[in-house]
């Protein structure tokens, strides 16, 4: 569409930028992937059905493989705030608030896996910047499906539109 607007060819994507000296799989330290399954990122109960959808997809995913070992952890901006973007039931009692953004480029490493859910679901530029460096930081993505992830991960994330596959995905990669 830019080329048609523009009339010419000379211009196209500049993808998101990942900062290796915080996003690389080199790190090994202590915490190294050795707590279950995260999510991060806004419950939005007033609008996006389709993004509900496929957290209640994730979640029941993540509910279904916690163990004692695996503990599944939401990480939200808003707990605690305006009624329209808190995590219900049953997943509410997963959230534990945010993370400030080191922090949170720690959890990365920290988990398993981390979930994944797509507000843009058909184009093949737009995904959270999120999923990149998860990918950077070796840290295994189970996402619902978008034509951006496979074009800039290609096979680097699982993508699932079903329970039985999510289920299945979690599950194998913890």
């Amino acid at each position: 569409a830019y080329r048609e607007r523009l009339g010419h060819d000379r211009v196209g994507l500049m993808a998101f930028g990942v900062q290796d000296l915080l996003c690389n799989p080199g790190y090994a330290g202590p915490g190294t992937h050795n707590l279950g399954i995260a999510f991060a990122g806004t419950y939005f109960a007033h609008k996006y059905p389709e993004r509900r959808e496929q957290m209640t997809l994730l979640f029941d995913a993540a509910l279904a493989a916690k163990t004692p070992e695996n503990a599944f952890d939401i990480y939200s901006r808003f707990l605690g705030g305006d009624e329209r973007y808190q995590v219900p039931a049953p997943y509410a009692e997963h959230v534990g608030g945010s993370l400030a953004s080191d922090r949170m480029l720690s959890a990365y490493r920290s988990y398993k896996v981390f979930l994944n859910v797509n507000t843009v679901t058909t184009s093949p530029t737009m995904c959270a910047r999120r999923v990149l460096e998860l990918v950077a930081c070796g840290t295994p993505v189970v996402s619902t499906p978008a034509p951006s992830l496979a074009g800039f991960l290609g096979d680097g994330v699982v993508q699932v539109d079903d329970p039985d596959a999510a289920r299945a995905a979690v599950a194998e990669l913890l």
